[in-house]
């Protein structure tokens, strides 16, 4: 049995031990707890930094390439959140053709090297390219490899630099160029700059120029002026003085130069003075005879037997002559700077504006036309006008020159005779002696343009029975009455022709008795004169009231088309008789057209464009989307989206068969809009989806450029959908824009300041003028397929293709070919430069539900 207290002590030493033990594992997790915070306060520490470094800093994976953090400098320098940073890896923040050296510079960091690159080009979010100075250094933290990237943005700094090179080259070759002689010189009379129009007005051997001393080059220069001693006078006081001069230098050889100088200060101090001459003989010996041309000229002027006008190119009176003054009663004072068109008979304002503006277009060298003014008593006055321009030196046209001869007289005479001659006396309507004239007008206007016209034969069914059965003075009236309601049916554009100069869309006469005939010029297609038909069979239905008589009548109407139908003035008429005589048979109240096989097309295409109204509510039009391809490395860079319609008996409608549809009757504007609409809604749903090549190109027709709130339907859409305005594109042909230049400038104008696309559509079918092509603010030219078919192997298609591109380039406008189907095209537009392919090489057009599979492979 153990001694107790013995086993006392021991137990009293192992709780001692215990004890000693416990302070220990206390020790240990203060210090433990100290280290933890001393790490959180440096992690947190690190954190800031990195936070908020001015710099950007990326983490990346040095295996994956894939970014693990980025700080918030990277974000903005790259347009990402932190959370889109990290689903990026390496090729995703440089643009394609860098990408090789980039990951060669990343094998140097994998091998524990740290890489700076200078100006390396990196690729935002919004695909704009960023520059910055890169110092990149690999780390291993934990076992695990990563490398550190350091992105000082340096954007700025290259524009600026970029900017100085190209204002420095900018301003040596104005200096270079200018036709003035340019001459600088310091305080101490040192040459420190000439440009090569000094040295060849005032004739300086090259090795005079080279010593550099401005003494040398007076006495050179001195004896050759008429006056020396003045012109070393002058020079000697600019040099004392900081005074700038302007004054006149003649030569002995009979020169006459122009003398500029400034002084150039630095800190208080003139540092150097600027010397400018400028050769002004020929311009002295020009105003000269000016002065005595126009002295010759204004004597002719103001004698003149016959009125003479003096405009400015605002087409305001400059100055008349006495016999003008005569003609309208005004006197001089009271004529200048009166508009021309307000002197205008209102009916002739129109016809004489565009008289003008051929004038101002350079269409014509002179114009002749007779118009009516109004005197200053408001009485009207006959002319005969003679416009020609008078040109400047270089051939601009500076003023508009008019003679004015007085008609009134034989005027008043020569209409009596036409009344008679050309008009019918009951119902005051073109008679068939003016139709024939006005048909042959019709025929020699359409066959030029290459247009249609109907000529629709009227007979009223059963008029002599009214006749008979009420006698021919109410015939006569019921005539009358017919006549007016014709005039009336017509559309409010339309013209009913009352005299000699009316040019008419629509006319109607009566070629005698019952029948009448109406001259259609303004119609696209067969079904355009049908509807004119209807509408005119409705409005003669109508009861007439012939003097307590109500009558009803109905008519037979026979429709022969140019040049189907005939190209002669008798054919025509004929064959509409012929027409008219079938109606009649087949039961009158009804129309025929001359063709039995047009009449069933026409009403084929009445069929198509009445199920058209109803396709867009029946969901039946759909967009198709074709790739576009770059030409170099076949990245998809975008869609251009195509309409198609999907008929329930009919299946696929081509576009070429309903798009002219839409364009008469006005339905293309709420097709475009569900176009646009459309691919806006669709680009939102590719962006979604995370897919990058999103832009997307369509077409807009030219009723709808025309519209006045076109660009306001198109900011109004991209704000309803949200989406980026540089992701759509516009393609417009180059044959709307050439319609009304201005217009189409300042709606594009419009267009591009959102940062919409706009791409010349059709390049080369049109008539386009490259003096107006370089004012659009256009960004893509596109080649029309036609040249593209046969570029293989018709050297006029390859000419005109390459001098495109190059022609492109020059106004820094991408090419875009289309049509493109064989390799052969390709290898051409890739050896000219070509920026984009589009074609059946690449892709037909696909559904959109079939992109996706496009994108996700970026090429083709």
């Amino acid at each position: 049995m153990e001694d107790p207290s013995t086993t006392n002590q021991e137990l009293t030493k192992e709780i001692s031990v215990l004890k000693q033990r416990i302070r220990a594992l206390e020790q240990l997790e203060s210090e433990r707890k100290r280290a933890e915070r001393t790490l959180r306060e440096s992690e947190e520490k690190f954190r800031t930094i990195f936070d908020k470094a001015s710099d950007g800093i990326l983490i990346a994976d040095a295996i994956t390439k894939r970014f693990l953090q980025g700080n918030a400098a990277i974000c903005s320098m790259l347009g990402y959140t932190k959370e889109e940073i990290e689903s990026l890896t390496v090729n995703d923040i440089h643009p394609p053709q860098d990408i090789a050296h980039v990951l060669d510079e990343f094998e140097k960091q994998a091998k524990g090297k740290t890489v700076i690159a200078y100006g390396l080009p990196v690729l935002r979010k919004d695909g704009a390219i960023v520059y910055a100075d890169v110092s990149a250094s690999p780390a291993v933290i934990g076992g695990v490899s990563y490398l550190i990237g350091i992105f000082h943005d340096i954007t700025k700094r290259k524009e600026a630099q970029e900017a100085l090179r190209r204002s420095e080259s900018l301003l040596r070759g104005i200096v270079q160029s200018t036709a003035d002689g340019i001459l600088v010189v310091d305080g101490k009379g040192k040459v420190l700059l000439t440009n090569h129009s000094f040295t060849e007005l005032w004739h300086i051997p090259q090795e005079l120029v080279a010593r550099g001393d401005d003494n040398e080059l007076l006495r050179h220069a001195v004896n050759q002026l008429d006056d020396p001693g003045a012109f070393i006078a002058k020079v000697r006081e600019l040099y004392m003085s900081d005074l700038s001069s302007f004054d006149t230098l003649f030569f002995k050889d009979g020169r006459i130069f122009e003398r500029f100088s400034i002084p150039l200060n630095s800190d208080g101090r003139i540092d150097e003075r600027v010397w400018s001459f400028r050769d002004i003989t020929a311009r002295k010996r020009a105003e000269e005879e000016l002065w005595l041309s126009e002295e010759r000229f204004r004597n002719i002027f103001d004698e003149g037997p016959v009125g003479m006008i003096l405009a400015n190119l605002n087409r305001e009176i400059v100055t008349v002559n006495k016999a003008f003054c005569r003609l309208l009663g005004y006197s001089l004072q009271e004529l200048v700077g009166k508009r021309l068109v307000d002197l205008t008979y209102e009916e002739d304002k129109e016809k004489s504006l565009n008289f003008a503006a051929q004038l101002s277009a350079d269409k014509a060298p002179q114009t002749q036309w007779e118009k009516r003014y109004v005197r200053k008593d408001g009485e009207i006055v006959w002319a005969k006008v003679t416009a020609s321009t008078i040109r400047s030196k270089e051939e601009h046209t500076i003023y508009h020159l008019g003679i004015i001869e007085d008609l009134t007289e034989s005027r008043k005479a020569a209409d009596k005779i036409h009344l008679l001659a050309y008009y019918d006396s009951l119902t005051g309507l073109p008679n068939h002696t003016f139709l024939k004239e006005l048909m042959k007008r019709a025929i020699e206007h359409a066959k030029r343009h290459h247009e249609i016209f109907a000529l629709i034969y009227l007979g009223l069914d059963n008029f002599k029975r009214i006749n008979e059965t009420f006698g021919h003075s109410v015939g006569d009236i019921l005539l009358k009455a017919v006549a007016d309601r014709l005039t009336t049916s017509l559309r409010k554009s339309d013209y009913v022709a009352t005299s000699y100069e009316g040019e008419a869309t629509e006319v109607i006469s009566r070629v005698g008795g019952d029948e009448f005939i109406l001259l259609a010029s303004d119609i696209a297609q067969a079904q355009d004169a049908a509807k004119t038909v209807h509408r005119l069979l409705k409005e003669i239905s109508e009861p007439y009231d012939l003097g307590n008589r109500e009558v009803f009548m109905s008519a037979s109407i026979g429709i022969a088309l140019y040049p189907d139908d005939g190209t002669e003035v008798d054919d025509l008429l004929k064959n509409a008789d012929a027409a008219m005589g079938c109606a009649k048979n087949e039961g009158k109240n009804n129309y025929q057209f001359y063709s039995a096989s047009m009449n069933s097309s026409v009403l084929e295409l009445l069929a198509l464009e009445n199920d058209l109204h109803k396709a867009l509510a029946r969901n039946e039009l759909l967009l198709y989307y074709q790739p576009r391809v770059d030409a170099t490395t076949r990245m998809v860079t975008g869609m251009e989206a195509l309409l198609r319609w999907i008929h329930p008996q009919k299946g696929l409608i081509p576009p070429m068969d309903f798009i002219p549809l839409a364009e008469a009757n006005g339905l293309i504007i709420p097709i475009g809009e569900f176009v646009i609409r459309t691919v806006c809604g669709q680009i939102k749903t590719w962006q979604k989806a995370g897919y990058k090549q999103t832009q997307v190109a369509l077409n807009v027709s030219a009723r709808q450029f025309d519209q006045k709130n076109f660009a306001e339907v198109i900011r109004e859409i991209l704000l309803e959908v949200a989406i980026p305005p540089q992701r759509l594109e516009l393609e417009i042909t180059e044959s709307t824009l050439m319609r009304n230049s201005e217009k189409a400038i300042q709606t594009l104008t419009e267009i591009n300041a959102m940062g919409v696309g706009i791409a010349v559509d059709d390049f080369g079918t049109g008539y386009s003028s490259l003096s107006y092509l370089k004012r659009l603010p256009l960004n893509f030219l596109k080649i029309d397929k036609s040249f593209i078919d046969n570029l293989t192997s018709d050297p006029s298609d390859q000419a005109i293709v390459g001098a495109t591109i190059t022609m492109a380039h020059g106004l820094n406008l991408k090419v875009i070919a289309e049509g493109v189907e064989t390799e052969g095209q390709l290898s051409f537009l890739q050896e000219n430069g070509c920026d984009e392919i589009q074609g059946y090489l690449f892709s037909r057009p696909l559904p959109s539900g079939e992109i996706p599979g496009i994108l996700v492979k970026e090429y083709l």
